[in-house]
């Protein structure tokens, strides 16, 4: 297998550490390549870091990778770990990349950092607590610890960025990081430079869209109203007031759907 990187791109924080999980149950050939440079021949931009796998098919998400080492070493995949990752990808990663972006590209400190991921850390932390648990799907170590960890390291490597209230997530990321794959991950990517190691690879990324602080809420937006014309809400709401009795009756199934 050959594993793909860029000097500076966050998740081979995550892929490395573990791939020292798997280390002896493979042959792995670590490559360093431009962030510019496509690896993925079947992708038009390019996404690192990327695994090649024996059989020529490619892994190029960071969690897909950090599974695979993990099923190598034995690991056996559960539900809970699957929702971390989902909520990895889906709610920490946006807020994360806007942080990270914040802080080394445009010099922001403080709390113009921290509150966008304040709300992420907070919720790790009630679930560690909750489940008195030292990681996140039970008592030992999953894909999840690992790729949670190495998207949280550069950011959380300095204490102002985790706050002292959450005991239970600064428990977890110190015994994360006294691990030696973690160890020699981050002396490989950050090069006791720290989180400036990342700067020449984000400052090729485009900035993110995330917004802070957008409050979720189910009122239609302004630009929503007005795009209807008042015929149209008059419409809607007759259609509300008469309730499910004014719609057509079900047609009977013929056949199976």
């Amino acid at each position: 297998m050959k594993l793909f990187v860029s000097e500076g791109a966050p998740g081979t924080l995550s892929v490395l550490a573990a791939a020292g999980w798997a280390q002896g149950r493979t042959e792995l050939l670590i490559s360093t390549v431009g962030p510019e440079e496509c690896v993925v021949p079947f992708l038009t931009r390019p996404k690192v870091p990327a695994l090649q796998l024996d059989s020529g098919n490619y892994l190029f998400s960071t969690s897909a990778i950090c599974r695979y080492f993990f099923l190598l070493s034995g690991w056996e995949q559960d539900d809970l770990t699957n929702q971390w990752l989902e909520w990895e990808a889906t709610e920490l990663q946006p807020a994360l990349s806007a942080a990270l972006y914040y802080l080394v590209v445009q010099g922001k400190k403080g709390e113009d950092v921290l509150g966008l991921v304040r709300r992420a850390l907070t919720h790790i932390d009630h679930s560690l607590s909750r489940r008195s648990c030292p990681f996140l799907a039970g008592e030992t170590e999953s894909v999840a610890d690992i790729v949670l960890w190495g998207a949280l390291y550069p950011l959380l490597q300095d204490p102002a960025y985790l706050p002292e209230e959450l005991g239970a997530l600064h428990s977890w990321f110190q015994t994360l990081s006294s691990q030696e794959p973690c160890q020699r991950a981050t002396e490989t990517v950050l090069k006791q430079q720290g989180i400036l190691a990342l700067r020449p690879y984000l400052q090729k990324q485009p900035q993110s869209s995330f917004l802070e602080g957008r409050a979720i809420s189910n009122e239609p937006e302004e630009e929503e109203l007005a795009a209807l014309s008042e015929e149209e809400i008059a419409m809607a709401l007759a259609a509300w007031e008469k309730g499910l009795g004014s719609l057509p009756p079900l047609r009977p199934k013929q056949n199976p759907v």
